[in-house]
């Protein structure tokens, strides 16, 4: 009976022992938060200290280095003007397109189409050879100061019809090669790799331009390998003919002309679309308007610093344009640092890493051209040797020194395979 009458006593100082732990846990939570609460006020009183003093921006960034050729082609002198009305005269009717650049490939020939294809432009087969005649290519929207002229939204004019151009001139070449008139058909299939370079320009190079410019060399070149195992060249003529191929090897100049525009036209882009957004009429350098969002956040973005970033970024790429195949180095991406929130100018190097491309691809096309090229001129070597000794040199060594240089082991770092029954050389896959 003792032990029941004390036992709600025990329970009641059990409960309030109980209670008293929880106002101890409750006050300890209490504590951390408030300290938790109090750190972080404190790093943002420190992080809005920190990025006020962290406003500024660089002074204006010298992209001297990067400007374009001052010549401007007079219209007289470029070949643009030609080639726009061989363009809006062009006969390429669109239900025989397939069959048109089937035939252009080597395969699937249709003498009548052929024939009719040839005829209907004369007229602008003859544009076409007159401007090849002029001094240079280069696109009147591209004549204007860089500044004002060169933007993202510009209009430009169509060039793709030139592809079609230079499959007609292919079309052409391959008529009179089935007339046995076999000179005169590797003469205007040279006109093919005429207008690929005339495209290319030296001058104000659009990257489409060049492209282009590059796609129809390549289709040329094909053309030509095609069609010398069926030709009739004597060894002399292929000797010609392979001395004549060296004059369409160095694109360097028009590919870093071309890298220098592009570098205006990202530049021009951040600066009338996303810069206007940070700065106030007195430019990079005055304080943000108050009433832009996004000037409000200045740490996190500063045009000059972002322009340094394209200007060292294009920079480079002049600089790796210019040397050999394999000798460029492929540029690697921007690091950003996992902690974006505290990044200085994290927009802008975002921004960059987005907007600048490594033009890896493109490298990679204008080396397969250095290649292209050089296999045309080994085939014509090979094609001598044959007419003179009846037959395919057994190795590429057989060559030198009568018909070709000696035939290195790599060619811009890949190893070259010989065939000796086709007369060919191809890099190993």
């Amino acid at each position: 009976m003792e032990n029941e009458t004390l036992k709600p006593e025990i329970l009641a100082e059990g409960n309030i022992e109980k209670k008293s732990k929880v106002k101890k846990i409750g006050k300890i939570i209490l504590l951390v938060i408030g300290a938790i609460f109090a750190t972080v006020i404190l790093a943002v009183i420190i992080f809005v200290i920190y990025i006020s003093l962290h406003r500024g921006d660089i002074p204006k960034v010298n992209d001297s280095a990067l400007l374009l050729s001052s010549e401007i082609i007079p219209q007289g002198q470029n070949a643009y003007y030609d080639f726009k009305q061989s363009m809006d005269i062009l006969y390429w009717p669109a239900d025989k397109a397939k069959a048109l650049t089937a035939m252009a490939s080597g395969s699937d020939w249709d003498q009548a189409l052929a024939v009719e294809i040839v005829e209907k432009n004369k007229s602008a087969l003859a544009f076409a050879y007159k401007g090849l005649q002029k001094a240079d290519f280069q696109l009147p929207e591209l004549q204007g100061e860089p500044k004002s002229s060169v933007r993202a939204d510009m209009s430009l004019p169509k060039l793709n019809d030139l592809r079609n151009l230079a499959q007609v001139q292919i079309i052409r070449s391959q008529l009179l090669l089935r007339e046995g008139k076999t000179r005169e058909a590797f003469e205007y299939a040279f006109d093919t790799l005429d207008l690929g370079a005339k495209l290319q320009g030296q001058h104000r190079v659009f990257f489409i331009q060049y492209l282009i410019g590059l796609s129809i060399k390549s289709i040329g070149l094909a053309n030509i390998q095609k069609m010398l195992p069926v030709s009739q060249l004597s060894a002399e003529e292929s000797k010609n003919f392979q001395l004549k191929i060296l004059a369409y090897g160095d694109t360097k100049k028009s590919f870093q002309e071309a890298i220098r525009l592009e570098y205006w036209m990202q530049n021009n882009l951040k600066e009338q679309v996303i810069d206007s957004a940070f700065r106030d009429s007195k430019g990079a350098e005055a304080a943000p308007p108050a009433d832009g969002i996004m000037a409000r956040f200045p740490y996190y973005y500063k045009p000059n610093q972002t322009q340094k970033l394209f200007v060292d970024h294009f920079g480079k790429l002049v600089k790796e344009g210019a040397k050999n195949c394999d000798e460029i180095v492929v540029r690697k991406d921007l690091e950003l640092s996992r902690n974006i929130i505290f990044t200085e100018n994290a927009l802008g190097k975002i921004m960059a890493d987005t907007m600048l491309t490594s033009l890896a691809g493109m490298t990679d096309k204008r080396c397969q051209e250095d290649f292209d090229l050089y296999a045309t001129r080994f085939m014509f070597a090979t094609q001598a040797y044959k007419v003179a000794n009846g037959s395919y040199p057994k190795t590429s060594a057989d060559l030198f020194p009568q018909y070709f240089e000696e035939v290195p082991a790599q060619f811009n770092g890949k190893q070259l395979k010989y065939d000796s029954q086709l007369g060919t050389i191809a890099i190993s896959q």
